[in-house]
């Protein structure tokens, strides 16, 4: 379990250690200048301490925060260093402490306070025996941050779309992007744009607004270099290739006019254009803010490299000429392999850094403003004055927890990310299945689930082992939540390779250095740095010789990933070395060396993978370890999958999440708004090592029942079934529903006077005193009922006891009661609290619809409870627990649901589990032949068939009927959950209609399908019944005069109505009653305000027409 959650605690624990720390280095200090002084100030110092209550006293625990409904968060302490600036020089370096709010800590992370706890200490704080974390406690809710999906780092991707030639007159539609990552996880992306004309332009955005650069001037200002430099680095000996030559010719000679031609006047020319979009500095001249340009948003990974960036920049540019000749195609940004995974430590950093940047920006804002409103001159060495400034400022820990809480980013950069929604879930607890699915979850992005296009959703063969191909929602995410497999995993955040370890590594076997320039030589990439070239005769060797040292040498990760593109291909030819955090890898085997490598989405398109030994040929480099590391885990646990149809293995790894199981062990102890649990959970006989390595025998989620398939008395037609009520008797499928409410007498009293209200007892009431406590509150066991006394208490403003009634309508026992105190008591000092969780328990057996499903997507809804004297039996008297109709399987192919029937029916035979491995079983060695022969050998037939007798009659049938053991689960959807009826109920005011919804008592909609379904039938009376008798039916006084129902009124002591503009204008006028629906009258009301008049045409048996007048 540990290792499914792993890239969650291990980008968290990077966060709070290492990656805090690099956001503060990357941050410039803010200068403040009030007449002759010069205020710096900077971070210094960054800390993130553990949980603790107020005043650091006590530890925190999780469940407290649950209970109290608190943030499990720690306090974010900031270390402020000023130095002020005279004409006399610089001042000594004043140092301030600022506590800056609360961030919320990952429970199993090395800020938890469950960190290093043994399973037995685990239980004394009231927490899961093995909880293994990963997710947050936000305002007592469980929040998980969601991965998502974004493009590959520092990787140049060539792209071609039409939306790219709109940029400008001479844009095409070829472009070639990278994205740039820091080493604090705050990434920059710009992005070179091929021009008809063979000119290249560089795009970029600050502050969400794009900008765009010369392409020769940015080269020229990134180092010394002439004109005929930059033209052999880009022709690259190729002066046979017309095409490149020509559109480097044009390139350069279209910079020839421009007055820009040395190193430093470019630097001048970029630093005189964005000066006011940086906002440097008064001190930075115009080189200084083009060098600074330079550093913040192009090739940002490279830092203050700028030779690097300069052969980044020329390698990117080659690779767009290619694309843009032909000689090489577009990459797929949909491809698992230009993609990384944006994991939750990353993103915070991100976060907190930009916020950090925004408190000094404030700090800047504030000080400006206390200097321009005093009347003398402040001094900056005055440390009430800068004291008073941190007063001032928000907290910053408040922005991270509203992040974490809503999933919303609200950022002035969007910090180079697509979307602005959607990076927390809430980390449901339906069962073990549904949460643990949760942190293998990786989904495509907010952005795209608007995106009318099926491309991102496409299952591609590029995923293949990343991610599961049938663990992913029907319905609108489809395709974009993915899972990922049991074995894929995320590269850590701390394990990169040093670019000169692997530079020295690699000249001895043929790498060439950057100023070496070769027509045919194959650069060499190393997480987006170009570290040198390979002559193509040499790249088998090196390729070798780098996978060798990726096995066995400790100085390269094992998860580096090579990714050799050979000449000859249809894509840019280069070698790609990643190293870095966030990308997909999962383990094979080695064949040259037999040992495991961990390979990359990227690097497994240029290898040969077997997926069997058997499969293994002359070009084949790996081979999988088992076909199961294909699947998720959920996926996996279904029976011999691979026997069923696919949209079937999808169904029921939806429905898995959806079955009432054993969420949790500490049920005492957890106040959840709702939780499912299943009363009498077995073992499934069936299952794979998976079961037992994860341990989810402690997790059940359903139960071995006896199935019979047979049409029996019709009752299991349309996916129904029949269940022995002899079975239901037993405890077959029973099962339990928990909701805790919250009491806070706080909402009854003053919040300044805590001692207002408080819980107690009504004396002499008889009624009262035999369901409450001395305390006024249920004890734990007692049935409520509608109207029963719920819990009572002493209101000292209006001196009397307040005693509340249960309102709900469904019966319920008390399961527990949970007192809260106030501030840090929680539970210390129960005298003073006023905060109670009441948690109840709703029995559910099962009823007629309640929702039922084996392990293969055979759902079906209880159609009856049969008595066990009328269920057929065989020949040994046994009779079925569940009866399912033989249709249900010739158009769904679920034949692993079959051969499940015949394994359990073995192992139960035989006393024995059976593995249910799929690829276990081939064409000569068949599931039917393995099991087939144990049933033989325990006396029963060889398919599983079983002569049968009837239960009514007593006659045996005339067909043998399948008849085997299958593994059920009890989904959550339940008849007393949404089943709707009414009679008479609340009324929308305005309309006169029912109102809608289960909660309110409202009906059910009858819109117009429904009508015209009625109408088919010939059943127009009941249409009349159900749109107005039973809906808003009204009398209504129409003028035959002026055919108006608005001016008719009845005045007190009249008979009958009166028309008040007949009446004026002396015109008699007979008014007559007209039944109508009220929604009429509130539609000629509408009408009237808007000057539109509406009249009415009766005739004698009642209304004619209506006619509109403006």
């Amino acid at each position: 379990m540990r290792k499914l959650i792993a890239p969650h605690i291990e980008s968290f624990n990077y966060f709070v250690t290492s990656g805090i720390q690099q956001a503060i280095v990357d941050l410039d200090p803010i200068e403040i200048v009030h007449e002759d002084q010069k205020l710096h100030v900077w971070v210094s110092g960054i800390r993130i301490e553990k949980p603790s209550h107020k005043m650091m006293t006590t530890r925190l625990y999780p469940h407290q925060c649950r209970e109290a409904r608190l943030t499990y968060a720690g306090q974010l302490g900031l270390t402020i260093s000023t130095q002020v600036e005279t004409k006399a020089g610089l001042g000594s370096i004043q140092v301030y402490d600022k506590i800056s709010g609360k961030v919320p800590i990952m429970l199993g992370s090395s800020s938890c306070n469950l960190n290093g706890l043994t399973p037995e200490q685990m239980i004394a704080v009231r927490e899961e025996a093995n909880e293994a974390g990963g997710y947050f406690i936000v305002n007592g809710l469980e929040k998980l941050f969601r991965m998502v999906i974004v493009q590959r780092r520092n990787y140049p991707i060539c792209i071609s779309r039409d939306v790219y030639a709109k940029n400008g007159p001479n844009f095409s539609n070829h472009i070639v992007n990278i994205r740039c990552v820091r080493p604090d996880q705050t990434s920059s992306t710009f992005t070179i744009h091929y021009q008809n004309n063979g000119d290249c332009s560089i795009r970029f955005k600050i502050m969400k607004r794009n900008y765009f650069l010369p392409l020769v001037i940015t080269l020229k200002a990134l180092v010394e270099c002439t004109d005929r430099e930059i033209y052999e680095n880009l022709v690259c000996g190729e002066y046979d290739n017309t095409f490149l030559t020509d559109r480097v010719e044009s390139l350069l000679r279209e910079q020839a006019t421009s007055p820009h031609k040395t190193h430093l006047a470019c630097l001048a020319y970029l630093g005189s254009i964005f000066r006011v979009t940086l906002r440097p500095p008064e001190r930075f001249t115009d080189v200084d803010v083009g060098r600074l340009l330079l550093k913040k948003y192009i090739a940002v990974h490279l830092g203050d490299d700028n030779r690097a960036k300069f052969n980044l920049l020329i390698f990117m540019v080659r690779k767009l000429y290619y694309r843009a000749s032909g000689a090489s195609v577009s990459e797929n940004p949909d491809s698992l392999g230009t993609q990384e995974a944006l994991l939750v430590g990353h993103v915070l950093n991100m976060v907190l850094k930009e916020k950090i940047w925004e408190f000094l920006e404030s700090l800047k804002m504030l000080s400006s403003r206390a200097t321009a409103r005093s009347k003398t001159t402040v001094d900056f060495e005055d440390r009430t004055f800068f004291n008073d400034l941190l007063q001032k400022t928000a907290d910053i820990g408040t922005k991270i927890t509203y992040f974490l809480s809503t999933g919303n980013l609200v950022s002035p950069s969007g910090l180079d990310l697509r979307q602005t929604s959607g990076f927390s879930i809430a980390a449901e607890r339906l069962n073990y299945y549904r949460f643990l699915a949760h942190f293998r979850g990786v989904h495509r992005g907010q952005f795209f689930a608007e995106v009318r296009t099926t491309s991102i959703r496409k299952l591609l063969p590029d995923s293949w082992g990343f991610f599961c191909p049938v663990h992913t929602p029907d319905g609108a995410p489809c395709g974009l939540l993915n899972h990922m497999t049991r074995r894929c995993s995320i590269s850590e955040s701390l394990r990169q390779v040093d670019p000169d370890v692997l530079t020295k590594l690699l000249f001895p076997i043929g790498l060439l250095s950057n100023n070496v320039i070769s027509p045919k030589s194959v650069p060499v990439i190393l997480d987006g740095c170009v570290i040198g070239s390979i002559s193509p005769t040499q790249i088998s060797n090196v390729e070798t010789r780098i996978r060798q040292l990726k096995i066995k040498n400790s100085k390269i990760p094992d998860h580096l990933e090579v990714v050799v593109i050979r000449p000859g291909s249809n894509q840019y030819p280069a070698i790609y070395l990643f190293s870095g955090p966030a990308r997909f890898v999962r383990p094979v085997l080695n064949l040259k060396f037999q040992k495991t490598e961990l390979i990359g989405s990227f690097e497994q398109l240029y290898l040969n993978i077997s997926v069997k030994k058997t499969e293994i040929q002359p070009h084949t480099t790996h081979v999988e370890k088992t076909p199961m590391n294909m699947l998720s885990l959920i996926a996996g646990l279904i029976p011999f999958c691979n026997s069923n149809q696919s949209p079937r293995n999808m169904y029921q790894c939806q429905m898995v999440k959806q079955t009432m199981g054993i969420p949790i062990h500490a049920f005492p102890f957890r106040n959840d708004t709702k939780m499912f649990r299943i009363q009498s959970p077995q073992t499934p006989i069936v299952r794979n090592e998976w079961h037992e390595k994860f341990h989810l025998d402690d997790y059940l989620t359903g139960t071995n029942a006896i199935v019979a398939v047979l049409a029996y008395t019709g009752y299991d037609m349309e996916d129904a079934m029949i269940i022995n009520k002899s079975a239901f008797e037993r405890g077959f499928g029973h099962g339990c529903v928990y909701k805790a409410e919250m009491v806070d007498l706080k909402d009854c009293f003053e919040e300044s006077d805590p001692n207002r209200a408080w819980f107690c007892n009504v004396e002499n009431d008889k009624v009262v005193e035999e369901r409450l406590d001395r305390d006024g509150l249920p004890s734990v066991g007692q049935k409520l009922k509608f109207g029963d006394p719920y819990y009572s208490y002493w209101d000292d403003l209006q001196k009397k006891i307040v005693v509340k009634k249960f309102k709900g309508k469904e019966e319920a026992y008390v399961d527990g009661i949970t007192p809260i105190g106030y501030g840090d008591n929680f539970q210390t000092k129960l005298d003073t609290f006023s905060k109670v969780y009441i948690r109840i328990r709703h029995n559910r057996q099962p009823t007629r619809g309640d929702k039922f499903s084996s392990r293969h997507g055979q759902k079906g809804t209880l159609a009856q409870l049969w008595p066990q004297i009328n269920m057929p039996f065989t020949e040994s008297g046994m009779t079925p627990d569940i009866i399912i109709n033989p249709n249900a399987f010739p158009s769904r192919m679920t034949v692993a649901m079959l051969i499940e029937s015949m394994a359990a029916k073995s192992g139960a035979l035989h006393g024995h589990f059976v593995d249910s491995t799929p690829f276990k079983h081939d064409e000569k060695n068949t599931a039917v032949d393995e099991f087939g022969k144990q049933l033989v050998a325990a006396g029963y037939n060889y398919y599983g068939n079983e002569p049968m007798y009837s239960g009514i009659t007593g006659e045996e049938f005339e067909a043998d009927i399948f008849f085997g053991v299958v593994y059920y689960q009890r989904l959550r959807h339940m008849v007393k959950d949404k089943f709707q009826v009414r009679t008479q109920g609340a009324r929308n005011p305005i309309t006169r209609q029912p109102v809608k919804g289960r909660k309110l008592g409202g009906g059910i909609r009858f819109g117009e399908m429904e009508r015209d379904s009625l109408l088919s039938h010939g059943a127009a009376f009941l249409i009349h019944d159900r749109l107005l008798n039973c809906s808003d039916i009204h009398k209504a006084w129409v003028c035959n005069g002026c055919g108006s129902i608005l001016t008719p009124t009845v005045p007190q002591g009249y008979p009958m109505a009166i028309c008040q503009s007949c009446l004026k204008e002396g015109v008699s006028s007979k008014l007559i009653p007209v039944v109508m629906p009220y929604v009429s009258r509130y539609l000629v009301n509408e009408l009237a305000a808007m000057n539109i008049k509406s009249s009415f045409e009766v005739g004698e048996n009642g209304m004619n027409h209506v006619k509109e007048k403006k």
